[in-house]
């Protein structure tokens, strides 16, 4: 299982059911100590075009498993990975894929969700300052 900083439990084996998430052979270790990469897009030869597709492909799939995983933390751990060199060959993949996560969240915006994700974000920032103050995860 994987946990995020909330508590929440997943299931390892369904993180690499996404493209751009891969575990590394066995042996083989990030500087970090990780087995597994959370952005390992497979863009070798793509043109321009093909790569930005790749992106808003990726990027919905992770919205998709972040909504019926209920795990956010997904985004962010991609994030970390992609702190490369930004001439490497995946720059238009990673552009693409934050370009549409914005038009996600644009669209969420206009059709009236804010309110309840800020009413969320104040609860769960809550929780996170009691589980830092306590220990104790409720």
């Amino acid at each position: 299982m994987a946990k995020a900083a909330s508590g929440r439990q997943v299931p390892a084996d369904t993180l690499t059911t996404l493209q751009f998430v891969k575990d590394l052979p066995k042996g083989r270790r990030l500087p970090d100590g990780r087995s597994r990469t959370f952005w390992a897009p497979e863009c070798d030869g793509l043109d321009d075009p093909a790569s930005e597709a790749l992106g808003i492909r990726y990027a919905l799939e992770a919205a998709r498993y972040m909504a019926e995983e209920r795990f956010p933390p997904l985004l962010g751990w991609a994030a970390l990975d992609m702190m490369t060199d930004p001439k490497a060959a995946d720059r238009l993949v990673r552009v693409a894929f934050f370009e549409m996560l914005a038009e996600l969240a644009i669209a969420a915006v206009r059709a009236g969700f804010l309110p309840a994700l800020e009413r969320d974000a104040a609860e769960r920032e809550a929780q996170m300052r009691r589980f830092h103050e306590t220990g104790v995860l409720e």
